[in-house]
């Protein structure tokens, strides 16, 4: 009897040492100092113990899973059901970090589990959304950027702007709710079935958010459905050029600095003056070449849409107009140093977690641009007439008919008094957002969409996007 039971045990850790060895293969995790080689090898020893030591061996097992799974489930742009939303993905030279207000600096979240998207509509709930934040090391340079987690849209419009009168058609006033969607389908977290843009959406109809998609006429064109997308949480500067207090606009000392400068190295942090004077054409394949691993890219129509909705929506400031930056010297957060710490009001989200400069500063070109026109003037690389993941071609340069699901032109026309001008032809080509320092108060804002030829400006820079 001493002897089958011997024979029994040896033979149920045998079998649980496998299983777990193909569980870890199938997570694609390499074997550690303290992983499943070190159980395997050990296992013959559990054996010639008594049953108690088995169960110890199984259990550290399964913990040593757990554990891995967990990251996986918070890192690995898997949906993760505590926090409702995609978690972010990471590559090997990201990490998530945390503000932490006692030093003002944003340090690791080692949890990876500190950020929030929560429904600030919900009567009575004070607590506001925190967007996961990444520092991004390229070239030995620290950059950051905020996780968007792929979701749905809806939009309603109404008669005015007490909003009290819901309209059947487009106006400028409306609201914004987001669904967020589960994994890569079209599935919402509350079991919502969403539409695709390609599928003809009603108004009673929750749209995903194109910028997610494979689609590229549509602003996609992703080789798979992305589970969130990462943004520069600052406009893009030049990375040796830390010295813009002392720049202001068409200064021809700036034009120097900015435009001829060899090192074309990105960084996307607070206080550097954002990278103006630069063609089209230039941002766009300085952008591209950032990190091609990660696919790096200036930011697309699509995705400021993207950002947009899900900052006015009850996951951002709940139709709350973000602040115009009306700092002057086009300097990223708001102003020199840390100044963004106190400048809360220019962020997507009310906090230090949010993107800024989303809201005046500079304007900020986008690669999207009205196809089969003339871009000698922009020095483009992209402008093929076709769209792609890394540009979009428009078909027409009417509104109405021109626009795109989800790019915050006509869906939102006029919302807030942001101006709005639709890209035309010959004349101006491209889409600028945003507006700047200098734009009229009520004009400037995450609407505000006009046209330009592409051309260098002093008061024009651009913003990166990640995909994993």
């Amino acid at each position: 009897m001493a002897s089958r039971r011997g024979i029994t045990l040896i033979a149920l850790v045998i079998t649980i040492v496998i299983l777990i060895i193909l569980a870890t293969v199938a997570i694609n995790m390499a074997f550690g100092d303290n992983g499943l080689v070190k159980y395997a090898e050990s296992a013959s020893d559990y054996a010639a113990n008594d049953e108690a030591a088995t169960s110890g061996m199984i259990n550290s097992a399964v913990s040593y899973i757990g554990g891995i799974a967990s990251d996986i489930e918070k890192s690995g742009g898997n949906f993760n059901k505590a926090k409702g939303v995609n978690s972010p993905r990471l590559s090997n030279n990201m990490k998530l970090v945390v503000f932490d207000q006692n030093t003002n600096t944003w340090i690791e979240d080692i949890t990876k589990d500190a950020y929030s998207y929560v429904d600030t509509s919900i009567e009575g709930n004070t607590n506001e959304s925190e967007w996961a934040n990444a520092e991004v090391i390229v070239d030995g340079i620290t950059s950051y950027f905020v996780w968007i987690p792929r979701y749905a849209y809806k939009i309603t419009y109404y008669t005015s702007e007490d909003k009290t009168e819901i309209s059947e058609t487009p106006t400028a006033y409306g609201t914004i709710d987001v669904k967020f969607i589960e994994g890569t389908g079209k599935t919402a977290v509350d079991g919502t079935i969403c539409k695709y843009a390609s599928e003809k959406p009603t108004a009673d109809d929750y749209i995903v958010h194109p910028a997610f998609t494979k689609n590229a006429n549509y602003g996609g064109g992703w080789d798979n459905e992305l589970p969130g997308i990462w943004i520069g949480k600052y406009e893009a500067s030049l990375a040796n050029k830390n010295d813009g207090s002392n720049i202001i606009p068409n200064d021809s000392i700036a034009n120097i600095l900015l435009s001829n400068n060899t090192d074309k190295t990105i960084v996307t942090k607070p206080g550097y003056r954002s990278w103006t004077y630069c063609t089209i054409g230039n941002m766009y394949t300085n952008s591209l070449e950032y990190d091609p691993n990660l696919k790096s890219h200036m930011l697309k129509n699509s995705e400021w849409g993207a950002v947009a909705y899900l900052s006015y929506s009850q996951y951002g400031r709940n139709g709350t107009e973000i602040e115009q930056d009306q700092n002057g010297q086009y300097l990223t957060g708001g102003g020199e140093g840390n100044t963004y710490i106190t400048l809360t009001n220019l962020s997507s989200t009310g906090n230090v977690y949010g993107i800024y400069g989303l809201s005046g500063s500079t304007l900020e070109f986008v690669a999207s641009y009205l196809k089969d026109e003339d871009f000698s003037v922009a020095e483009s690389t992209f402008t093929t007439g076709l769209s792609n993941e890394y540009s979009t071609a428009y078909d027409n340069d009417n509104e109405k008919n021109g626009y795109k699901y989800g790019d915050a032109t006509y869906e939102t026309s006029g919302w807030n008094q942001d101006h709005a001008s639709f890209i035309k032809s010959a004349y101006g080509p491209f889409f600028i957002r945003g507006g700047n320092s200098y734009t009229v108060t009520n004009e400037s804002g995450i609407f505000y969409f006009s046209d330009s030829k592409g051309e260098s400006l002093g008061s024009g820079s651009f913003r990166l996007a990640l995909v994993i």
